[in-house]
């Protein structure tokens, strides 16, 4: 029998290695390579990227030692190297018995003290939710099983020329998260029934408030995305902390009369072209193509002709003139291709 214990790799080395395993996508391209060799090219087809950033995720893998490069020079296939991957798991090795001394621990002193499971439990409830807070329904539903998936199915929501290039967030348990690095100041993402009216108060009322059924793709031009864009996503962020819906409009109104959520820039607007959008649940899902304009209240509505659904110009505030921003829709004639 071998008695001789396996050396960790050095510690920059071991940086490395955790480097390389610490993004989803090179974890993803390492899980594929476990089956078999890929190209270039294989490996690219499945992600929302391209071959150059593939490429990048490979060097970055190569360097830590857990890709290597096969002899088919046209081909350049990869494959996985194990050994980088057990020398990580020697390293964790040295913790695992202090995890396990200190859970066994725990266990012994919860057999002994069964109170001690209602206190724990009670603690962890009342750090979860704040204050204030209402119970938040599941929000398994609300979430994209597949990032890929919710970055492409946002970037639908402009023209191609313009979403390719545009950065996107998509929904987490917390907040919206960068997944994809834009380069044109554009920002796309996939509304929830909950993220779309920042201070319509009316509408949190609405029992459609909560539906995991919609899915709205929103693509905001430079200006919307800082003076529009921060107060929807920290409308956001209250309502997934337990924010009651009510609250988290009259907070809005008084960020924005505090001057703390900017007025809406000249030109901001936001895109709304995907032929994917489900609003509701009624057939049809979608409503029509448009695009939406934000103001601040120096003109009232009427200054633009703007009125109900049937009008060239649409008042999206809900006729509320007590709302800090006004926001007007504008049917067009085409989905996004």
């Amino acid at each position: 029998m071998d008695t001789k214990r396996r050396r960790p790799a050095a510690p920059d080395q071991l940086s490395a290695i955790f480097g390389a395993l610490a993004d989803p996508t090179r974890r993803a391209i390492l899980d594929r390579l476990r089956k078999r060799p890929h190209s270039v090219t294989e490996l690219a087809a499945p992600f929302d990227m391209t071959q150059p950033s593939i490429s990048k995720h490979l060097k970055v893998l190569e360097q830590a030692g857990l890709v290597v490069r096969g002899k088919d020079a046209q081909l350049r296939p990869r494959a996985l190297e194990s050994k980088p991957l057990r020398d990580a798991n020697a390293y964790l090795e040295r913790f695992r018995a202090l995890w396990e001394a200190r859970l066994d621990r725990l266990e012994s002193y919860l057999a002994m003290r069964p109170l001690a499971i209602l206190l724990v439990l009670a603690c962890l409830a009342s750090l979860a939710t704040p204050a204030g807070a209402q119970p938040l329904p599941d929000l398994t539903p609300y979430l994209a099983t597949d990032r890929a998936a919710e970055v492409a199915l946002a970037r639908t929501a402009a023209p191609r020329g313009i979403s390719d290039s545009a950065t996107v967030l998509v929904l987490t348990r917390t907040k919206f998260v960068e997944a994809a690095h834009g380069t044109n100041g554009f920002t796309c993402l996939v509304l929830r029934s909950f993220s779309g009216s920042v201070n319509d108060s009316a509408f949190m009322k609405d029992p459609g408030f909560w539906n995991p059924h919609v899915r709205s793709p929103i693509c905001f031009n430079p200006p919307a995305a800082r003076t529009v864009l921060p107060a929807m996503l920290a409308n956001v962020e209250w309502l997934l902390t337990g924010t009651p819906p009510a609250e988290a409009a009259a907070r809005a109104r008084r960020a924005y009369a505090a001057h703390q959520f900017p007025t809406p820039a000249p030109g901001a607007m936001a895109y709304m072209l995907s032929p994917q959008q489900y609003l509701v649940d009624a057939d049809p899902h979608h409503w029509m193509p448009h695009l939406m304009f934000f103001f601040d209240r120096t003109f009232p509505p009427a200054a633009w002709g703007a009125s109900d659904a049937g009008a060239p110009v649409i008042d999206g505030s809900a006729g509320d003139p007590t709302l800090p921003v006004l926001t007007l829709l504008i049917p067009v004639r085409e989905w996004s291709h």
